[in-house]
């Protein structure tokens, strides 16, 4: 199978999904390669451990591209302040109130975003999420990308992001540092 697209991203994770998302509205086709998509299971009581402060700027952008569902408000929850203690009883306090902002960041689950952002991804008529496959080979030619990936898959484009994470497929291919 062949697959010619403007973008492909490598990673679909929150910042990749992010990322393909935003292109929403640039007319660009965008691949996500994602072996291990986001799981879709109900939010139940439990609260992941593993959270995001996102910046109000950020959830303004997550917000334009309804990312979260109404009933998904009750687990965000807003930071007002922040209280930083450090060596030699040293603090430094922040307050919303002092830059006449309502909150700092927002406290985000992990769990939740990462299902959110592929639920929107998985609906959105620019982006091509493929799944279950790994990456086998990256080519950089003069004018577009190729992957090849484990099942046989060719994809081409013009640019390929590496949203793999620290330990980067796509960073170690091309061989930046």
């Amino acid at each position: 199978r062949f697959m010619n697209v403007d973008v492909i991203i490598v990673g679909g994770g929150i910042v990749g999904a992010n990322f393909a998302l935003q292109l929403r509205s640039s007319g660009l086709q965008v691949a996500v390669i994602e072996p291990k998509p986001a799981p879709n299971v109900p939010l139940d009581g439990d609260y992941d451990h593993r959270v995001y402060a996102i910046t109000p700027t950020n959830m303004a952008l997550l917000d334009d591209l309804d990312v979260f569902q109404p009933q998904d408000r009750a687990r965000l929850t807003p930071i007002r302040g922040m209280e930083i203690s450090g060596d030699k009883k040293a603090t430094l306090d922040f307050s919303a109130q002092s830059v006449n902002r309502s909150e700092l960041a927002t406290m985000v689950e992990h769990r939740l975003l990462a299902m959110r952002l592929q639920q929107r991804m998985s609906v959105a008529s620019h982006v091509h999420i493929i799944s279950h496959a790994g990456s086998k080979t990256l080519e950089v030619g003069a004018k577009d990308v190729r992957i090849r990936l484990d099942d046989a898959t060719e994809l081409m484009a013009a640019l390929v992001v590496g949203a793999d994470g620290g330990d980067s497929w796509v960073r170690g291919e091309t061989g930046f540092a």
